[in-house]
């Protein structure tokens, strides 16, 4: 299954679809009436999704965390504020998502565990930027690219 965002123009909106691998037509994954849905990231270990949403009226964007049952959303997990984050993915091992945030003023990586605990920092820069961010095959290093604005 490939899970994609569609911007579905009749709904003046963006949603969730899904696809089969082999092909065929595309179907919705997660549509809201009320929020625009994009960005998916899909867990390592497939149990959890994390998405954004964004509503239109009031322009509040969330990160989304929805646990998975087959290819469907089970249930919405948790919602977060998403005013400082620029990117996102999931931790290695499933437990948390890995964040790029200015909330201490200049741009960071931090470690937002699913359980709802506090998040800590990953990185500790004082000056630049981070333009983007993954973690290394073995699950254990980071590889990012910084530099000026």
């Amino acid at each position: 299954m490939v899970i994609f965002q569609r911007e579905m123009t009749e709904l003046d909106k963006i949603g969730l679809m899904k696809v089969s691998i082999d092909g065929g037509p595309a179907t919705p994954f997660y549509v809201s009436d009320n929020f625009g849905t994009f960005q998916p990231r899909i867990s390592p270990d497939g149990k959890r999704i994390a998405f954004t949403t964004f509503d239109q009226k009031t322009f509040e964007k969330k990160l989304q965390i929805a646990s998975l049952s087959g290819y469907e959303v089970s249930k919405i997990e948790a919602s977060l504020d998403y005013n400082l984050i620029a990117q996102f993915s999931w931790s290695p091992d499933s437990r948390s998502l890995t964040i790029l945030t200015s909330r201490g003023g200049t741009p960071n990586i931090w470690r937002q565990p699913i359980d709802g605990s506090a998040p800590t920092p990953l990185t500790n820069f004082k000056n630049g930027r981070v333009f983007n961010f993954t973690w290394a095959a073995d699950g254990k290093s980071m590889l990012l690219a910084r530099g000026a604005a």
